[in-house]
């Protein structure tokens, strides 16, 4: 994971800028222990906590420029590859080996329908120097953090809740609604309201764009949508597995040793015999089990 942070300020000057983006960026600096960088551009301010696992050189370090347009990004796109041998096609020349720079290209020439192409988790900003747009997004299922103040003309975002209370425009006043339903159910579900009344979520498989005071936000996919209309037993077995295996080749690409979780018998079962197939033995080190036994 990595951290990000940002936020679009005409009434800041410089100099408390600078200190408010160091200070959220010190608030999320154990998401990203290999690097910290900050860029600042007119009225935008950005910051990055780094987590190597694309690209490990300083190429892929971020916040990531490319003409008028610069990303502070979370997350991992499985299929950047493709994307970028396909941007490759069109013209378009790469610096870095990164995920990241894909986004930007990928930005560039589809605008925000690029996030349509793109298989993996994300939460992410770009910055346009040129309209002064500031776009972002939030992957499928939502399983990047991205939480918001916005107020007038002023936009502040973070991985985290509490670099977002290092801003000017934070308060303390919680959100009652969200608290009581926190108390009676356990747990809370809301695609944007949080535990405090000016912090917002971006929801799940959700484009934002903010320029000139306005917040449009549009929703790019549904799951309904992708729904399989198919009830021959042999052809779901089949595309099943098909998937799986395929989401497993996305899954794996890393340029540091990857670990494995797994939770339930049948995600055990089926990852276990996925990854002891032929293609990805060869990459298991270490394979640790810890069996719990049953109280009687």
């Amino acid at each position: 994971m990595c951290g990000i942070n940002g936020f679009l300020d005409p009434l800041v000057s410089n100099k408390i800028g600078m200190e408010m983006i160091k200070n959220m960026a010190n608030a999320t600096s154990h998401r990203g222990p290999d690097n910290t960088s900050f860029l600042q551009f007119n009225d935008c301010y950005l910051a990055h906590n780094r987590l190597s696992i694309i690209d490990l050189s300083s190429d892929g370090n971020q916040p990531m420029q490319s003409k008028n347009l610069s990303i502070v990004f979370n997350g991992e796109i499985y299929n950047y590859k493709e994307i970028r041998l396909e941007l490759q096609e069109k013209g378009y020349k790469f610096n870095t080996k990164s995920d990241t720079e894909v986004i930007l290209v990928a930005y560039r020439e589809w605008g925000d329908l690029c996030v349509l192409k793109f298989v993996g988790m994300w939460a992410f900003a770009i910055y346009n120097s040129d309209t002064k747009n500031l776009f972002c997004s939030r992957d499928r299922f939502g399983i990047k953090p991205f939480y918001y103040i916005h107020e007038g003309n002023m936009f502040y975002f973070s991985s985290e809740v509490k670099a977002l209370k290092k801003t000017k425009i934070f308060s303390n006043n919680l959100n009652e609604t969200q608290i009581s339903k926190a108390i009676q159910l356990g747990w809370i579900h809301d695609d944007e309201l949080t535990m405090f009344e000016k912090v917002k979520q971006l929801g799940q498989a959700t484009n934002l764009n903010f320029t000139n005071e306005r917040i449009i936000k549009t929703k790019y996919w549904n799951i309904i949508d992708k729904k399989i209309k198919d009830d021959d037993t042999e052809n779901l077995v089949h595309l099943f597995k098909e998937q799986l295996l395929s989401s497993l080749k996305f899954h794996v690409r890393s340029d540091v040793p990857i670990a494995a979780t797994l939770s339930g018998v049948l995600t055990v079962l089926l990852l276990f015999l996925a990854l002891f197939s032929k293609t990805y033995l060869k990459r298991l080190k270490h394979l640790l089990f810890i069996m719990m036994e049953k109280e009687t």
